[in-house]
């Protein structure tokens, strides 16, 4: 029972899990809300750089992530201004025309606005675009809250970098250093950062500072080689030189760090991965977020005075791998829950499709594995129910068989003692009669009592044979073999075949009740041989080895094919299973060896 319970236990907990994962695996292909649900809100997302620009790229879709369940992604518009090469201030006039002919006759709900460039135009012609929403802002370095406020819905996120935490963590991870070199671009963006780096550096006066800015930058490249193991290079923005060539936020990292052997840090996240060590860092996706929150909120009813107008997310320590390898800096000196990315592929991320393909086959065969146990749970039920029903159905056939038994003995003495008693006296007193009736003149009442004394002769004789049918008085008094020699000479008599009854007493050796049960087998099968053999020798062994008795019926007939017996309806196989039955009774074993054209063999076998 313990076993059982343990295994509707485990199956149960395999089909929950199997279960619980399935619908897990499902519910990520679903929508997170059904499209029509969706209230009508149209936002326009306005970024100042290019499409392929990881810090624009990452703004918007930490926008869209935020935005993600409550605004349809088909109402959602995104523009790049491509702010870089606009060098003249009739370009944002053109472009402003440009916005006002596509979008004529389309009302925004909110409009999300990424980095300066995009957060001035939308200043300056945004009114007349689109007047009356609401704007949120993210990734702004520096932004002036007076100036703010004599526009009415403006709101969002500022990317200030946090200079002093970066050069702390500077000192931290090379407490050597003695320079900082500061390469920065001379824009608006970079002038802000220059103000931002010339606060903090306050805070370092032991510390020299070497300034790159509005340079070309081969100037930057020539100086950096010669740079001497104790500076550090901090790197703010620097998209366009002094002689107006254009980087690639890729291309300008990748190019300082090879012309250099000394670390460069910077408080964005996406530098990483093209040669700069780390830093306390501003991330895009984070950006976009807050400012996609601040959208919602507005959309959702929220009053715009109540929400501040200015969010400041909190930095996130990140660090590249093979840059710390390449300057030996240990994982155990970079601050708690600091981020290590392009650190070399895990098992799962170099075989990702391989595992999810394991996992979901694993699913599969766990899920069929729990139906199986679920299966053979009810199977073995089943089974029980089955076994203690056939249990109970032979405990009632033993008792049949007893009452039948125990009825055929008390049938069979009263034939003995009242009809055979009464059939004697009978013939006694017909011989009486017979004596005193005159020899003269009586023939015929001579006649009648003649016949009357074949009559009681014969019946008799048919008692006699009825009382071994019901129950033989010679199993009780000699056992088993005598009460089989018997009954086979009454059959043969009867019938005219020919049986042999062979083996030694085996009275002493086993109970009367399964005496009983052998002695009506031999019974049905010899009825058996008589309907359906067609034989004319029986040869009956009893035998005793090995603690078991072992009784055979033999016939030289013209057997039969054994599936026949197991037909439902079929006489034969109803005496069969009769005699199986009776053998299971006893704690014994019955089977049948027949095949046509070579006679039947019956054998039992009961322990002793």
């Amino acid at each position: 029972m313990a076993s059982l319970h343990l295994n509707n236990t485990l199956s149960l907990r395999l089909l929950t899990i199997g279960y619980i994962s399935l619908v897990c695996l499902c519910l990520q292909q679903i929508p997170s809300a059904i499209a029509g649900e969706h209230p009508l809100y149209t936002v326009l997302i306005l970024n100042s750089y290019h499409r392929g620009y990881k810090w624009t790229d990452d703004q918007n879709a930490g926008i869209e992530a935020a935005l993600k369940g409550s605004v349809n992604q088909n109402q959602i518009y995104v523009e790049y201004m491509d702010a870089d090469r606009m060098v003249h201030d009739e370009d944002l006039h053109d472009l402003y025309l440009a916005y006002k002919r596509k979008y004529r006759g389309l009302e925004f709900n909110a409009v999300c606005v990424t980095d300066e460039p995009a957060l001035r135009f939308m200043i300056d012609y945004g009114p007349r675009l689109f007047p009356g929403a609401p704007v949120a802002f993210s990734g702004i370095i520096y932004i002036d809250e007076s100036h703010l406020k004599r526009i009415h819905n403006f709101t969002g996120v500022r990317a200030q970098p946090d200079v002093k935490a970066n050069i702390d963590l500077i000192l931290r991870l090379h407490p050597g250093t003695k320079n900082v070199v500061f390469i920065n671009e001379a824009t608006n963006e970079g002038q802000r950062l220059h103000e931002e780096f010339l606060t903090a550096m306050l805070l370092f006066p032991s510390l020299t500072v070497q300034f790159f800015e509005d340079v070309d930058t081969k100037e930057i490249f020539r100086s950096i080689t010669k740079l001497t193991r104790d500076s550090v290079i901090f790197y703010g923005v620097f998209r366009r030189d002094k002689v107006g060539r254009v980087f690639d936020y890729r291309e300008i990292v990748t190019l300082l760090s090879r012309n250099t052997q000394v670390p460069i840090y910077s408080p964005w996240d996406f530098n990483l991965g093209y040669g700069i060590v780390g830093g306390a860092m501003k991330a895009g996706f984070s950006q976009g977020e807050a400012a996609g929150m601040q959208v919602l909120q507005l959309l959702r009813g929220a009053e715009y005075e109540t929400m501040p107008e200015i969010v400041k997310p909190r930095n996130q320590y990140i660090f590249d791998y093979n840059q710390l390898r390449r300057f030996n800096i240990g994982q155990d000196k970079l601050p708690e829950n600091s981020l290590i990315v392009n650190g070399p592929e895990t098992l799962y991320e170099k075989h990702k499709n391989l595992v999810h393909t394991v996992m979901a086959i694993f699913l599969i065969l766990l899920t069929i594995i729990s139906v199986l146990l679920l299966i053979i749970r009810f199977k073995r039920r089943t089974e029980n129910q089955l076994k203690t029903s056939q249990e109970k159905l032979r405990s009632l056939g033993r008792r049949l068989a007893e009452i039948e038994e125990k009825a055929m003995k008390n049938i069979s003495r009263e034939l003995h003692d009242e009809v055979g008693q009464n059939l004697t006296v009978l013939g006694v007193n017909l011989n009486i009669l017979r004596s005193i009736i005159p020899q003269k003149g009586s023939d015929l009442i001579e006649s009648r009592i003649s016949d009357s004394l074949t009559l009681v002769k014969q019946t008799t004789q048919k008692v006699r044979n009825l009382m071994g049918m019901l129950r033989s008085p010679v199993l009780d008094d000699y056992g088993l073999v005598a009460a089989l020699q018997f009954y086979s000479e009454q059959y043969s008599e009867r019938t005219g075949i020919a049986v042999q009854v062979r083996g030694p007493d085996v009275r002493p050796m086993i109970r009367a009740r399964c005496e009983s049960a052998l002695f009506r087998i031999v019974q049905e099968s010899l009825t058996n041989v008589l309907k359906h053999a067609h034989a004319t020798e029986v040869i009956i062994t009893v035998d005793v080895n090995n603690a078991k008795l072992h009784l055979s019926i033999e016939d030289n007939g013209q057997g039969f094919d054994q599936n026949q017996f197991r037909e439902t309806g079929s006489q034969r196989g109803w005496g069969l299973a009769t005699m199986s039955e009776r053998a299971l009774a006893v704690n014994g074993s019955f089977r049948v060896e027949s095949s046509p054209g070579f006679g039947t063999q019956v054998i039992v076998e009961v322990p002793v």
